[in-house]
C-alpha cells in the first residue's frame, strides 16, 4: 500500500478474451494424445 498509495483490489484483473482464448488453445494442444501412439503396443 505504501508504494502504490492506495489499497490493492480485492479481485485480480481479468485477462482480455483474445489472450485467454490463446492460452486455452495452448493448454488443450498439450494434452492431446495421437491415436497412432496406441497401435502396435500389444
Amino acid at each position: 500500500m505504501a508504494m502504490a498509495g492506495r489499497r490493492l483490489p480485492r479481485k485480480p484483473k481479468k485477462r482480455p478474451r483474445i489472450i485467454q482464448k490463446q492460452l486455452d488453445e495452448i493448454k488443450a494442444d498439450l494434452y492431446k494424445v495421437p491415436d497412432e501412439a496406441d497401435t502396435g503396443k500389444w
